[in-house]
């Protein structure tokens, strides 16, 4: 062992920030006995077809609320929101679509979208303060 590495301090562990949609499902889950699914989306993706058939096959009789982004923070795929929420919303399920990155990155028309639901924020791509949203 060097002397740099005896003289430096033990490697703090980082503290993994949640994202506060999570949080919130957390809290709901928690208070309501509610179940949260997650579904992860394969990759890789060959059309957008496969992201839609991913998500309707998880959606079930006992399905409430389906919640989807629009464009995924870390990979920043596009999903194709009008046609996932059409079929649950036939069923009388609520769509709610995450849009914090749509606005600014994608032209976009939310009401031609269908979902029940659909927010976000303005201050990612649209250079608008931090606390200015939409839905």
């Amino acid at each position: 062992m060097s002397a740099v590495h005896a003289l430096q301090s033990p490697k703090k562990k980082k503290k993994k920030k949640r994202c506060l949609i999570f949080i919130l499902f957390d809290y709901v889950t928690k208070r309501t006995g509610l179940i949260v699914k997650g579904i992860p989306v394969e990759f890789p993706i060959s059309s957008p077809e496969i992201i839609t058939e991913q998500i309707l096959k998880a959606v079930t009789s006992k399905t409430k609320l389906v919640f989807i982004d629009h464009i995924t923070s870390p990979t920043a795929l596009i999903f194709p929101v009008k046609e996932i929420v059409f079929k649950p919303q036939q069923k009388g399920i609520y769509c709610f679509v995450d849009g914090a990155h749509a606005p600014g990155g994608i032209s976009l028309d939310i009401e031609d979208k269908g979902a029940a639901y659909y927010t976000g924020n303005c201050h990612k791509w649209m250079c608008i303060p931090k606390g200015k949203f939409y839905t």
